[in-house]
């Protein structure tokens, strides 16, 4: 048992009983039942070690966050309280029927959805909401196929932040890039019809601006600088 860092013994009457034990909501994320051969065998929860402990990672959680999650209260709750998001955001041991009909309430109540999930039980959802992001140390399975972005690694629900900063950041590029071509070409266009720009000019103005804006794109490429050097700007 050396790579379960946290085990935690059961209450004595669930040890003779691993139907009991089986049904009972333990307050762990994930939790195995081991027995050992012996007429009365000891029950263990085991909590799987996890690759961080994103305990600040939503301090400021609002209310259009929620949890769906098939995992019994106790075990979401959990979670939850980890992540820093409200007990109120907890929608536990939903089917994948019913994380879907949420997501889709939401969108019906006017809302964009972003959905995250790393498993089978989630793609319903992640292929129904706004934009589906899969999460998990691959591409492939189900998730990974109905989601619109895939975060690759071990980092989970940690990475998001960092994914919507460059989303947030990107679409900030994309406006200033279509004003920037826009405007260099309607402030050129009238003078150099009219014959006051010579043509050289309107050429050079013209390339000037187009490398004005493959300059401001390539300021994008800080978040993939910042996830190398272990900045954590980027999303795996």
């Amino acid at each position: 048992l050396e790579w379960a860092p946290h085990v935690t013994p059961l209450p004595q009457p669930l040890g003779r009983d691993l139907e009991q034990a089986a049904a009972s909501p333990v307050s762990v994320s994930n939790h195995v039942l081991l027995a050992v051969a012996d007429p009365h065998p000891p029950l263990l929860a085991l909590e799987p070690p996890t690759p961080t402990t994103p305990s600040t990672q939503f301090p400021q959680a609002r209310d259009g966050i929620l949890m769906l999650t098939g995992d019994n209260e106790g075990a979401a709750q959990g979670a939850a309280a980890r992540l820093g998001l409200p007990a109120s955001s907890v929608r536990a041991a939903l089917s994948p029927a019913a994380k879907l009909a949420a997501v889709r309430g939401a969108q019906a109540a006017g809302a964009r959805v972003l959905m995250a999930g790393d498993g089978l039980n989630d793609a319903a959802a992640l292929a129904a909401a706004d934009v589906g992001v899969a999460l998990g140390p691959t591409l492939g399975g189900a998730a990974g196929l109905a989601a619109d972005v895939a975060l690759v690694g071990d980092a989970g629900v940690a990475a998001l932040p960092a994914l919507l900063r460059v989303a947030a950041d990107t679409r900030a590029a994309v406006r200033q890039n279509v004003a920037l071509a826009l405007g260099a070409a309607a402030a050129l266009a009238l003078p150099t019809l009219a014959g006051r720009v010579p043509m050289w000019a309107a050429v050079a103005a013209h390339e000037g601006s187009t490398l004005l804006v493959a300059l401001n794109a390539l300021r994008l490429l800080r978040h993939a600088a910042g996830h190398r050097t272990g900045a954590g700007a980027a999303p795996p």
